[in-house]
């Protein structure tokens, strides 16, 4: 739990839980993304929220075809 800064046992259960739904590349794709979101909040001057739709749109849309 240390590795990934989560704080409460349940949200690591939460998070093993979802990703258990998806397949190795799809989680690949979706840190990836969440990662590019996270660099774009923090070093350009777009607005937040529209980061933020963007990634809940990539995310939402994101399938083991993309690599």
């Amino acid at each position: 739990m240390k590795m990934c800064s989560v704080r409460y046992e349940f949200q690591a259960k939460s998070v093993l839980t979802s990703a258990k739904r998806h397949t190795l590349s799809e989680c690949r794709n979706m840190v990836t993304a969440s990662s590019n979101a996270a660099y774009v909040l923090n070093s350009s001057a777009q607005e937040p929220e529209e980061v933020l739709k963007e990634l809940i749109v990539r995310l939402l849309t994101i399938d083991c075809t993309e690599d």
